[in-house]
């Protein structure tokens, strides 16, 4: 990930990787800055990043396949 000096955790990261097809995604819940993120499996480059303005949770993302389209 990125440089850490400025991350501030109350009690830690919890929230489990998932992969999905050729992808890991990761949520990272902290107090400021939080995201959502996919990297390729293969070389570990960020394919996307969604910032999410929640507060902290420790719940693992989860894949839903819909009729339309799969969601995160």
């Amino acid at each position: 990930m990125r440089d850490g000096s400025s991350i501030r955790f109350e009690w830690g990261a919890a929230s489990s990787p998932v992969i999905f097809k050729n992808s890991v995604i990761v949520l990272c819940d902290r107090q400021t800055d939080s995201f959502i993120a996919a990297f390729d499996l293969k070389d570990g480059k960020e394919l996307w990043r969604t910032a999410r303005a929640e507060i902290p949770t420790w719940g693992t993302p989860t894949i839903v396949a819909g009729k339309e389209r799969t969601e995160v």
